[in-house]
């Protein structure tokens, strides 16, 4: 018979002696007085939640910033499951829900708002025919919004629920495999409705499983028939499992006292294993090593049977609940602090993890632990971005400002893999491609004090660049060129070259063409030491930007091959080389080249807010030139899913169902509203309206946002004709 390795693992805690039979103190409970939830924006949220995760004593103030903290999250979910990032949003749902222990949820926590979050993660739930969160998920809906007919609905879905349930559970089911069922919907309701209720239920349906199991086990062994395989599983199930289950349901809440109790109680008591209990007898006495113990079992991954092993989303939400309350016991623990914070990025609340890592680094004095402290943001900030939340990628970046200050002490310098410096230049970007500039300046200055980094240098002439400081931007672009680092990295030297070259035409100073001669060898030499496929793209990429600025299609044309050949292995450099491509050819009015480049996005499984911008220079070519489509553009907006996405508005207006005026209202974001205006600009030209786009495009040209191919492009249309290369 296999058991769970989770099971084998609390077996290795076991101590000799029994543990004691006395019954644990009961956990404290929230004040029963109605808190009204603090007002928590986005730029509290980090503090505000690290604040609840460093200290679970029910006071009033904790009651009220709960409640603005599950506000504030929910309203996070509710921008994901709109944008139909479907478990992004769940897993967001999740983190606000999980904050909540049982007993915790008080009455105004949630609201009508919070009913949108609800219904639309109970879509996603139910989908998945998960009844037990999808009950959780009903229930919280009525009690967001009691009388409404939101609430009526969830009433109504429960019911049906209920019988389907009923009527679903087939008669021809053993006991064991009906109880194990209900435990699985019980153990699944538990986990997002944190009321005694719910906990009380789910330890109702565990004993009844674990009952039934051992009685079946009991038969098999007096030989009295050959039981179904489905109830013969379920019983290992409930046998070697179910112990760990009803202690995993009270773990979830950080109750230790509450596990204890419950795996003392008949007929739990016959199937837990010692080690088990005298740990969460240890963990409810306040053991900070007892945590630590139970925080590594549910850490550890099952290799046990899928059918007879815990539950992964059980095992999760019990490692987060015991991770908080280790965390709590001691917060410069680096191996707890690296699990919360991973955790805490896995439930939606990435901003909340650099807080969470300063608090170890404050202690150590291993660059080593630091180092990966700051690559773990890194890569967090980095995600975030390109999951397309730009938001949740500043509020975690400037989550970090207190970890990136203990990384500047003297005794690291040097050291970091990243370094600090190379963490603020990352965290820069994000704020410039947000419009918010005199952030990213303010970063990027220090990171240049305390290490004159090129590509911060590129970044702050870019910046400075979009502001319409010309000889700011000239002057950085020329030390860049000059730093002993474009040695090491001709690409960055390629970019340096080429954007100087821009500038140079201008201002309509000579020596433009030398300068991209230069920018074009650069890009050979990065394509001559490339060590891979994804540097040979980029290499091509830059070279064919060289020589399309020189006036040479033929060789861009050639380069952009290449580059796509490069591509065909990676979707983000096929995304990236096509975009390039389609909108050269956009500015050169070459329908061919536009057709052959956005056909590379057929079928290639990109993102939305990829394949929708080339798709939008194709149609509006095509509209421009008077041609029949050929499709590829249509094939490419059938590619975007509907919805309230800026990716959907965007092929909404280009297909004519969504207006300039409803396009522009429909922006969030500085980078959305200038697209707005271009795409308004380009429609426009479509028309033959040259007179109406030329100040939108200067608009867009002048527009201090900051990585946009559209203000590229609008510059384009803006320069006199290029002369053809010699």
């Amino acid at each position: 018979m296999r058991t769970a390795h989770l099971l084998a693992a609390a077996a290795l805690l076991v101590a000799t002696g029994c543990a004691s039979a006395n019954r644990p103190p009961p956990r404290p409970r929230p004040p029963s007085t109605a808190v009204a939830p603090a007002q928590i924006d986005d730029a509290a949220f980090a503090e505000a939640v690290h604040a609840l995760l460093r200290d679970g004593q029910p006071t009033l103030d904790r009651q009220a910033r709960l409640g603005g903290v599950v506000r504030r999250q929910l309203a996070h979910a509710t921008e994901r499951l709109r944008a139909k990032e479907r478990e992004r949003g769940v897993a967001s749902l999740l983190g606000a829900l999980y904050l909540v222990r049982a007993g915790e949820l008080a009455p105004g926590m949630l609201d009508g708002s919070s009913s949108e979050a609800l219904a639309l993660a109970v879509e996603v739930v139910a989908a998945r025919g998960d009844e037990g969160r999808s009950a959780a998920l009903y229930e919280l809906q009525r009690l967001a919004a009691p009388s409404s007919p939101e609430a009526r609905d969830a009433e109504e879905h429960l019911a049906a629920l209920a019988r389907w349930t009923t009527e679903t559970t087939s008669t021809d089911s053993g006991a064991v495999e009906r109880a194990g069922a209900e435990e699985r919907r019980q153990t699944a309701r538990s986990l997002l409705l944190p009321t005694d209720d719910s906990l009380k239920d789910a330890l109702g349906a565990a004993s009844r499983w674990v009952d039934a199991g051992m009685e079946l086990q009991e038969r098999m062994r007096g030989q009295e028939g050959r039981p179904r395989r489905e109830d013969a599983i379920e019983s290992i199930r409930a046998v070697t499992s179910g112990a760990a289950t009803v202690a995993a349901v009270f773990l979830r809440h950080g109750d230790a006292a509450g596990a204890q109790d419950a795996l003392s109680r008949a007929p739990i008591d016959r199937v837990a294993p010692p080690g088990l209990v005298l740990a969460l007898q240890r963990a409810a006495r306040g053991d900070a090593a007892a945590w630590r113990d139970l925080l590594e079992l549910f850490m550890r991954p099952e290799r046990g049977d899928e059918e007879t092993g815990l539950d992964r989303s059980l095992v999760r939400a019990a490692a987060f609940g015991v991770a908080v309350e280790a965390y709590r016991k001691n917060p410069a623990e680096i191996e707890v602090a690296m699990h919360l914070s991973s955790a805490l990025a896995g439930l939606g609340m990435v901003e909340v993890a650099p807080l969470v890592l300063a608090d170890a680094a404050e202690k150590t004095r291993d660059p080593r632990v630091v180092g990966a402290m700051l690559e773990a943001v890194g890569a967090s900030v980095s995600r975030e971005e390109a999951d397309g939340d730009p938001r949740s990628a500043r509020r975690t970046f400037a989550a970090a400002s207190r970890l990136l200050t203990l990384a500047d002490r003297a005794e690291f310098a040097g050291q970091l893999r990243p370094s600090p410096s190379r963490l603020r230049v990352l965290g820069a970007g994000i704020d410039a491609r947000a419009s918010e500039l005199e952030s990213a300046k303010a970063s990027l200055a220090l990171a240049i004090a305390k290490e004159p980094l090129a590509d911060a240098k590129a970044l702050l002439a870019e910046i400075e660049r979009g502001l319409g400081h010309r000889d700011a931007s000239l002057a950085l672009y020329r030390e860049v060129v000059a730093s002993p680092e474009v040695k090491g990295d001709r690409g960055l030297e390629a970019e340096a070259r080429i954007a100087i070259a821009e500038l140079l035409g201008e201002a309509k100073t000579p020596g433009s063409e030398a300068v991209l001669s230069q920018a074009a060898q650069a890009a050979v030499d990065a394509r001559r030491v490339a060590r891979d496929a994804h540097e040979i793209s980029r290499a091509e990429r830059l070279l064919a930007r060289a020589l399309t600025r020189a006036g040479d299609s033929l060789g861009a044309a050639r380069a952009t091959e290449r580059a796509f050949l490069a591509a065909k292995l990676s979707p983000r450099d096929l995304a990236a080389t096509a975009l390039d491509a389609v909108a050269r050819a956009y500015v050169a009015r070459d329908l061919v080249g536009a057709r052959k480049a956005a056909g590379q996005m057929v079928g290639a499984g990109l993102r939305d807010d990829e394949v929708v911008y080339a798709a939008l220079w194709l149609h509006f070519l095509e509209r421009e030139l008077g041609a029949t489509s050929d499709g590829t553009a249509a094939l490419l907006f059938d590619r975007v899913e509907a919805g309230a996405s800026w990716p959907a508005r965007l092929t909404a207006f280009a297909r004519g169902q969504l207006g300039p005026t409803e396009l522009a209202a429909a922006a969030r974001t500085p980078s959305q509203r200038t697209e707005a205006v271009f795409y308004r600009a380009l429609s426009e030209r479509a028309k033959g309206e040259l007179d109406a786009a030329a100040p939108r495009l200067r608009e867009v040209a002048a527009a201090p946002t900051l990585g946009l191919v559209e203000t590229q492009i609008a510059r384009d249309l803006l320069a006199p004709p290029r002369r053809a290369a010699p």
